[in-house]
This record gives C-alpha cells, structure tokens and sequence, in this order.
C-alpha cells in the first residue's frame, strides 16, 4: 500500500478529530451532560487553536490545516479529493475560494446615436479608419468613400463650401486623401477627377 501524502494524512486526521468529538458529544448526552460553551474543538470550530492543534500531529503548518478545515467545513466534495490525493490543500483551497466569488460580467458602455443615413456611413467610415488605419484597400471602394466624403463634407473641386453636410468646419481635398489613405495628387487627378473615380465599375 502506498504511503499516504502529508495532504491525505491531514484528512484523516481531521476526520479522525471530528469523530472523536462527535463520540465525546454523544457520551456526554448520554449521561445528561451539558455541552461546555468554552470548548473549542467542536465540528463548526475553525479557530486558529484547533489548526494548530491538529497541524502538529501531521506535521504541516497550522495556515495549511485551517485552509484545510475550512474545505472541510464548507466542501466536502473537495475535501474527498484531498483525502484521496487528487488534490493538494492549496488547490482545493483556492477551488474553494474561486467558487465563492461572484461572477464579474464587465459591462461595456454602450452609446446609442441617434443619426440619419448620411452621420451612419461617415461613423462607419471614420470607425473603419480609426480600427484599421485606413477606411478600404480596394481601389473602387476607396473611390465610393471619397465620392460620399465630397459630398459629405461639401467639398467642391478641391475647394471646401463654407459648411458641409454635418453643419461642422470645412474639409477639403487634402482630408479626403488623408482618410483614404492616398496622396492628395493621386486623389485630385486618378481617373480625372474624384466622381469618375467613384462611379468607375
């Protein structure tokens, strides 16, 4: 027979201590006598005293028998394992101790806007820059993006309106390159001019 792990020696031990007091108990009821309220050992103790009591029979330090106890007392499914040498008194412990707290769902902050179709598409486009670093790869949707920023931002032949669509400062032909990701030359003249390049395909 294998030689029992300190783990599994502390188990018995326990076991052992705790039947030795519930014998105790049913002797002194048996004779009419009443439970001393100053006694310490009994089955719900868990006072540092009845670790340090038990720990020395074992061997272990007392901080391991009162996790020990506490498994015990609270998981007897867990304490099993350790009777067993499944687990060791920390990981059944620390299972313990997992269980008991709550749940944490993190709750992420969510902002519903309400916007028209025109504010949706920009949010999605200025999204897509700010998570990609640029809006699209592609050529022709580069193109629509550019076409819908014009418009947008009210830019006319390279010239910004006083406003655009969203009431706020003008844009021009250099923000539209800058958020698709091309030079603003190559944005002015690809295809002669940005609504050719939008409608191209």
């Amino acid at each position: 027979m294998p030689e029992l792990s300190r783990n599994q020696k502390a188990a018995l031990v326990i076991l052992l201590h705790y039947e030795e007091e519930r014998r105790k108990a049913r002797e002194r009821m048996l004779l009419g006598k009443a439970i001393d309220p100053t006694e310490k050992l009994q089955e719900g103790d868990l006072s540092g005293e009845t670790a340090k009591i038990l720990s020395k029979k074992v061997g272990i330090t007392s901080r391991y028998m009162y996790q020990l106890l506490a498994v015990y007392k609270s998981r007897l499914d867990l304490f099993q394992l350790v009777k067993d040498g499944k687990y060791s008194i920390n990981k059944a412990y620390t299972q313990m101790k997992a269980d008991e707290a709550p749940e944490v769902v993190e709750e992420v902050p969510v902002e519903i806007l309400d916007v028209d179709e025109w504010q949706a598409e920009y949010l999605l486009i200025a999204e897509n820059v700010e998570r990609r670093g640029q809006a699209e790869s592609d050529p022709i949707k580069k193109a629509r993006i550019a076409q819908f920023l014009k418009e947008y931002w009210g830019v006319k032949n390279g010239r910004p309106e006083k406003l655009g669509h969203n009431g706020q400062v003008s844009k021009t032909t250099a923000d539209i390159a800058e958020t698709i990701g091309e030079s603003e030359k190559s944005t002015r003249s690809w295809r002669g001019n940005i609504r050719n390049w939008a409608t191209v395909a």
